[in-house]
């Protein structure tokens, strides 16, 4: 098949590119970025996926399957990279321009694991629901992706978490929540079979929730992380205060992991259970 894939160029994005060439797959990826792979069954449109014109050229390419991965997890608003402009704004403006060109196309969305809960709490879930809502009303066929916390070395939390974790001393506040922490490649690989089972008519429309095999603590969560990274770490008791403090400074300078949109999302926890 062929698939047309939005946010090719990221996190997630790497690893479904290479699971679809694994599997045989062709596909075009569209990308304000330059190219990240010269191997044989990739293409490159450059475009802006919030330009109608940009998606509806892209769409010429006739895409069996179209795949939206496009999503951020902090915004620069000078930048106009905000969550309702990526979340919402580009995913509509995908789905308006796939039912005006072949409403037969199907379309996998990302989303993820929890938005029903935190809809009310951050932005960030808030566009990604209201996503989800127009997407279910739209007519078109849809598979929509709700994965946990994702994670592969280098990238993602483990990435943002490395230096933390490098200085051997981590504090933990007392969050009684859990976690179910999913590894990257596992993500891409359901992508690729909604994409497959979307176009075999094997599946109806459908949500779908990945998350790892194991609930943790915010505690067990960290040491997962640092164990990734090859790390040992000595935990310290610390207040949830020096959290908030952190979250504050990390809204305003982006060398900080942490922010308050990210800091809401872990008092939330992320479980495929509830």
């Amino acid at each position: 098949m062929k698939v047309l894939i939005f946010g090719g160029t990221g996190f997630i994005g790497k690893k479904v590119l290479d699971a679809l060439i694994a599997n045989g797959h062709s596909v075009v990826v569209f990308s304000h970025k330059r190219k990240i792979s010269n191997e044989e069954g990739i293409d490159y449109v450059k475009g802006d996926i919030l330009d109608s014109n940009s998606v509806k050229e892209a769409l010429k390419s006739k895409p069996d399957v179209v795949i939206n991965l496009v999503g951020i997890i902090k915004e620069i608003p000078d930048r106009g990279i905000t969550f309702k402009a990526m979340h919402y704004d580009a995913a509509i403006n995908l789905i308006e321009a796939i039912r005006d060109f072949d409403k037969n196309i199907p379309l996998i969305q990302m989303s993820a694991n929890g938005v029903e809960l935190g809809k009310d709490i951050t932005d960030y879930f808030r566009y990604k629901y209201m996503t989800e809502e127009k997407l279910q009303a739209s007519g078109l066929k849809y598979a929509i992706i709700r994965p946990s916390i994702v994670v592969g070395k280098g990238e993602g939390i483990v990435r943002d978490l490395s230096f933390p974790l490098s200085l051997g001393i981590f504090p933990i506040p007392n969050i009684d929540v859990k976690f179910s922490p999913v590894k990257v490649e596992v993500v891409a690989a359901k992508i690729v079979e909604a994409a497959e089972n979307a176009l075999s008519n094997k599946s109806k429309s459908s949500i779908i929730k990945i998350c790892g095999e194991e609930e943790m603590s915010f505690k067990e969560l960290i040491k997962y992380i640092a164990k990734i990274i090859g790390k040992n770490v000595l935990f310290i008791p610390a207040p949830l205060f020096l959290f908030k403090m952190a979250a504050f400074l990390g809204d305003r300078f982006n060398f900080v992991p942490l922010n308050t949109v990210t800091l809401k999302m872990l008092l939330q926890g992320n479980v495929c259970s509830k």
